[in-house]
Formats: structure tokens, sequence, C-alpha cells
């Protein structure tokens, strides 16, 4: 009953839209109705309220959460979750959101609706454009996107396909983002909508705008409007004329701009939708920076600032705090640039956001650099560039997962070669097998035939039956001989096919090294540069002390190049399979007292204590190198992750084959994100507790090593830290 009622609901709330129910009507129908029809009426308050009243549009979600769950009601149980996410993502809590979208998802697999799962997913996908994930926001919305289109969902799908362009562009695919927005264009137009036709339009609009192609932007722009103007579609063309006078501030067209953006200023006030005429606000402040009236440009910003802290909307917040600041830096007011910024970083701080965090500490060492203070320039300096680093690992991952997407688009598309193949040679094979069987039935009829003439003319035809007899055994020969050549064509054709097969995996397997060397060698190579071009700028204003830490910097610089040469050319060589493997009897006992005493400075500088259990006469079968690397590997990660005065313990246990040696520490322990993705190229690298950097291919280099072995490693996590757990053979045991 509930699902069917929902059904409803989808279809009457598109009419309610239409109709244009005020928050007001909507409060008069709501004591008339059922109690299950209460609860998307709360909803449609909830976002009702979203632009203009977000404490209110919360109140009616929360509402509705309550009703449906006094009612058992899933359905409505899944259209207030996504009515709370929409708040909190209005917001920029994207967190929270997320959180709210999840339980959405999880309620809609719980009832089997591959519909309402698609909606959720396309939603959590908006989340993860937000919080820069761009890899999970893309598989989330082609999810979605393959659901509506076995729906025959348009606007869905629509929707969708904009959100794809706008994620494939920050990724830097321009020409994959273009022909998304396209096609979201040419399903909106299939569907008639003329407010969706307009947006994107905009969406094309803002593409060409964040390229600085502000003529092609221009040209949207004003479809847009026009569109708007014809549909008296009020939101459309006030946010159209914001567009417009964005592009004209940026042609140094300052009238025409003055007149765009406050001729939308009034619009967006007559609607009532105060996020929109705070961003119209924000930009008229930026419009009059550019015009150097600065007394101006405050005030709009405060008007800006005043609503956004009304609406509790961070992100925008910190955006325009950021501009805000960004004025007074050009202004020469220090101070106040300050004051913006440090606004600006805490309300990163309060979103997690890495990006936003390293942009403002770059603003920050901006105004000090400006000030010719060096101290304080290269205090921000440092923590930008740190966080850059974590951004640039975290950028080639998604490059490396990317290139593992292409592989196995392009094995797939091989197999479907191969496939093809086959069957050719199926048809081949066939055709042979029908020309064999016509032979052979032209054969017996002209047995037959000469038969009956021997038979009738026996003595007078004896010759004539030797030469039928001596043809049959030509035609018999030849049909082995036919057989045999088609048996070695196939065999030449399967060779052939799996030579292609290993030539192309050999050869992306390096494309993917190069890729990895490129993109990981940048991040290094650019803090060492930066650090040299800083000893250079300010060699004469540092004093000895800063002089030393530079060195420190760029001597620690150095070391994480090398330590990433040797990780890449290890884990190059173990896709390519040219490392020798020779295993050799090993004293375990000698080998984890080796390692502890290589790794004992790295602990005592932390003051971490390492300790080894009873090994005993233990001894192994491994390679010695491999070996090495694991242990070796494992005990550095965990002087990484764990915090000062910790403990990591190194300990055995055997079993009639295996020896398990475990490597336990009381360090940070791992998130569920990074527990999935441990031992895998999609893994996300994370900064020490002392802002130590990694790779990320340590441990999937250890999980080869380990498994070349013939054993395996896994990972166990504890209150407190973290154990890390590999088998070896015993040396009694021979590997295969």
């Amino acid at each position: 009953m509930s699902r069917l009622l929902l059904s409803c609901c989808l279809v009457l709330w598109p009419l309610v839209e239409l109709l244009a129910l005020s928050p007001d009507s909507l409060l008069r129908i709501l004591p008339e109705q059922s109690d299950t029809a209460k609860i998307y009426t709360l909803n449609q308050l909830a976002k009702a309220y979203k632009s203009d009243s977000v404490t209110r549009s919360l109140e009616y979600a929360q509402k509705a959460l309550l009703l449906a769950e006094e009612l058992a009601d899933t359905n409505g149980l899944i259209a207030s979750h996504n009515s709370i996410g929409e708040y909190y993502l209005e917001k920029g809590e994207y967190a929270k959101a997320q959180t709210s979208f999840a339980q959405s998802l999880f309620l809609s697999k719980k009832i089997h609706d591959i519909f309402l799962q698609a909606v959720a997913k396309a939603k959590l996908g908006v989340v993860c454009y937000y919080n820069n994930q761009y890899p999970q926001a893309f598989d989330y919305q082609m999810s979605a996107l393959r659901i509506f289109r076995n729906n025959g969902a348009l606007a869905q799908q629509a929707e969708c396909m904009s959100a794809l362009g706008y994620i494939l562009d920050k990724q830097g695919y321009q020409e994959k983002a273009l022909h998304y927005y396209w096609d979201a264009l040419r399903l909106r137009q299939k569907v008639g909508q003329p407010n969706d036709i307009a947006k994107s339009l905009n969406a094309i609009g803002d593409f060409h705008y964040f390229h600085k192609e502000y003529a092609e932007a221009l040209r949207y722009y004003i479809q847009s409007y026009n569109l708007s103007k014809t549909a008296d579609n009020a939101k459309g063309v006030a946010i159209a004329l914001n567009n417009m006078g964005m592009v004209y501030i940026e042609q140094g067209r300052y009238d025409e701009a003055v007149s765009h953006l406050f001729e939308s200023l009034s619009k967006k006030k007559k609607i009532g939708n105060k996020k929109e005429i705070a961003i119209t606000l924000t930009n008229i402040a930026q419009l009059y920076a550019r015009q150097k009236k600065y007394p101006e440009s405050h005030e709009y910003f405060r008007q800006a600032l005043t609503l956004q802290e009304f609406l509790s909307d961070k992100s925008s917040l910190l955006r325009t705090y950021k501009l805000l600041g960004k004025v007074y830096l050009e202004n020469k007011e220090y101070e106040q640039a300050i004051i913006s910024f440090q606004r600006a970083l805490d309300l990163a701080q309060t979103l997690h956001s890495a990006a936003y965090k390293q942009e403002t500490y770059e603003l920050m060492g901006e105004v000090y650099l400006a000030q010719d203070k060096a101290q304080e320039f290269l205090k921000y300096y440092k923590l930008a560039q740190q966080f850059h680093d974590s951004l640039q690992n975290e950028a080639q991952l998604v490059r490396i997962h990317e290139m593992q997407i292409e592989y196995e688009r392009e094995e797939s598309r091989e197999k479907i070669r191969v496939l093809r193949k086959e069957q050719e040679t199926q048809r081949i094979a066939l055709e042979n097998e029908k020309t064999t069987k016509r032979a052979l039935f032209v054969g017996v009829v002209l047995a037959s035939v000469l038969m009956g003439l021997i038979y009738m003319f026996y003595r007078l035809k004896i010759d004539a039956t030797q030469k039928l007899e001596l043809q049959n055994e030509l035609i018999l020969r030849q049909n082995t001989e036919l057989n045999a050549a088609n048996q070695e064509l196939q065999s030449l054709n399967k060779n052939l096919q799996e030579s292609e097969v290993a030539l192309r995996r050999s050869n992306d397997t390096k494309n993917k090294f190069f890729s990895i060397i490129s993109h990981d060698l940048r991040g290094p190579l650019a803090t060492l540069s930066s650090f040299l071009s800083l000893l250079i700028r300010f060699n004469d204003k540092l004093t000895k002390e800063e002089l030393a830490v530079l060195a420190a910097d760029i001597e620690k610089s150095l070391k994480n190049v090398s330590m990433l040469l040797d990780n890449l050319l290890q884990w190059s060589q173990a896709q390519m399979n040219v490392i020798a493997f020779r295993p050799e009897p090993l004293s375990l006992a000698e080998k984890v007292s080796e390692t502890l005493s290589l790794l004992t400075a790295n602990a005592q500088r932390k003051n971490i204590m390492l300790t080894a259990g009873e090994m005993g006469n233990c001894t192994v079968l491994a390679d010695k190198g491999m070996f090495d690397f694991v242990l070796r590997n494992l005990i550095s990660n965990a002087i990484k992750f764990t915090p000062p005065s910790g403990h990591i313990k190194v300990e055995l246990r055997t079993s009639t084959s295996f020896a398990f040696i475990s490597v336990a520490d009381t360090g940070v322990g791992l998130s569920d994100q990074q527990y999935e993705r441990l031992f895998n190229l999609t893994r996300i690298s994370t900064i020490g507790t002392q802002g130590e950097t990694g790779t990320g291919l340590g441990l999937i280099l250890c999980k080869e090593f380990v498994e070349k072995h013939g054993g395996h490693i896994e990972v166990k996590r504890l209150t407190v830290g973290t154990v890390f757990t590999f088998s070896i053979p015993l040396a009694t045991t021979v590997v295969i």
C-alpha cells in the first residue's frame, strides 16, 4: 500500500510544483491529509523552505522522518532522509549529507526498489563531487544513469549527464565533459521542459566561462535567459542575468555588468531565494573591487556574509571570506586580509576540505610575503605544500585507477575480438564440413550408379571399377589432408591470439610504469624546487636555525625521491615478472634482529619501543631480498603511523608448514575506507603522525612478494593500533 502511495506521490508532486503551491498553501492542506500523505507534504515543505529558512526546512524534514518511523513507512523514510540530505547539502555539511543519502540508499536496497536506489546514488554522486572525490562521484552517477536508462527516465538521465559533465571537467576531460552537457541538453529538449533546457544552456555557459571562453559563455547564457523569459521562469531569468553580469566583469564591460547584476538582485529578492541573493551580492562586491571602489565592495560583501550566516551555508561563507581577503590583500589592508583568510581556514577545518585548506594557506602566505615577513611566509608555505603533496598523491592514485579501468575495458574489447575470431573459425569449419558432406554424398551417388553399371556390365567393365575405387581413395585422402590443415590453422590462430594478448598486457604495464614515474616524481621534485627557490630568495634574511630547518627539509625531500624511485623500480619489476625468485633457508631470529637494528634510529626519533617475541630456531624458506622488503616495510609503516611513546612488537607463531610473522603497533589504526582499499592501487595514501609521506605502493609489493612464496598477508584492526600478519613457508616446506 505504501509503495502505491509513493508512486502516486511521484506522479502528483510534479503537478504540485507546476501549480507553484506556496508554503502557506501546503500548511493549509496538511491537517486534512492522512498520516501517510502528511509525510510527503512535510518533505515538500522542507524543500520549499530550503533556500529561505534552513532551520524550518530541517524542522519539517525531521517531522516527516519521525512520522515515517512511527508508521514504519519505508518509502516515507527514504523521502525524509533525502530531504535531510538536501538540507545539509545546501549548507555545505557534506559528511552529514552523505550519511543521510547513504541511509536512503540502504533502505532502497532493503525494499529492492532499483529506481529509488538510483535517486540515492545520484545524490551521493553530487556530495562526492563537492568533496573533490571525483572517481567516486563518477561511479555513483554512472550507476544511477544506467538504471534511469533501463527505466526510460529521461529527465533523471539528463540530470546525471549534466553532473557527469561537471565531474569530468574538474578532472581535465573537457571534450568528454562537453559531450555529456550536450547529451543532457538533447534529452531535455526531447522531454520538452523549458526550465530544464535553460539549466542545460546555463551549464554549457558555465563550461565556457570556467575555461575563459567568455564570448561563447555569454551566447549560451543569453539563450538561457530568453528561454526562461518566454517560459515565465523568474528564477531562471535571475540566474541567467547574474551569469551574464559575471561575463561582462571579465570582459571589462562594467556598466553592463552593473545593470545585469542589479536587475538579477531585484528579481531574486522578489522570489525570496536567500541563497541566490547572497550569490549575486558577492558578485556585485567583486564588480566594485574590480573598479577599485573598495567601500562599496566591502558593504556588499558584508550583506552577502550576513545572509550566508543566517542560512548556515558554510561552503559559501568560506568562498566569500576568501574573496573578501583577496580584496583586502589587493588594497594592502593586511590585517583585515589575515582575519578574512583565518575565518575561511576555520570553515575549511570544519568542512574537512584539504583543497580549501591548501588554497587558504597559500593566500595567508601571500599576505606575509607582501609584507616581507619571511618566517611567517615560510610557515604557511610549508603548510600549503603539505596539503599539496597529499592532494597530488590522491590525484596520482586517481589516475592509476583510471588507467586500470581503461586497461580492463581494453581487455574486455580484446576478449570480444578473440570470441569473434573463434566464431569465424567455427563458421569456416562448418562450411568445410558441409562441403565434405556434399562431396561424400556425390561420391555415394556416383558409386551407386557405377555399381549398377558394374552389375550389368561386370565382365566388360572391370577396368572402370578399378578406376572408380582409385578415385574414391583420392577423395578420402584429400578430405583427411584438408582436416589436418584446418586443425593446424586453428592452432596457429590460437597461438597468435595468445601472443597478441601477452604483448598488449606488456605494453600496458610499460605505459602504467611511465605514468606513475612522471606523476609521482613531479610532487617531490616540485617541493624540492620550491625549497631551493626560497633559499635563494631569502638567504640573507633567514637565520642559521631557519637555514638548518630548510636544509633538513631538502634532505627529507631527496630521501623521499630516493625511496619513491626504489619502490617504483621494484613494483615495475614485479609487474613485468623480471625479479628473480631464489628461495633459501633463512634464520627468522637473525632477519628480525637485522631489521629492528636497521630501523631503531627511526623509532628512537619518535621515542617508540621496538621489541621482538621469542623466535627460537625457526627457519623459513624465502627469497632474502623479498623477505627483507616485506618485514622492513611493515615495521616502517608501523613507525610512521604510531604516535610518540608508542610500542611496536614482532611476534611468531607456526603451523606444520608455515611461519606466521605479526607486526603489532599502538598506532592510529585504519578507517573503514582505508581498510577496504588496502593492498590495491585505488588505496589512498595517508600522512604519518609527524607528517611522514609515502608512495602507496609498499603494501601492494608486500602482498605480491608474500603470495609469490605461497603465503598470505592480512590485517586486523584493534581498539588501539593495527596488526599485520604474513605467512612464509618453513624450511621443510617446498614452494612450487
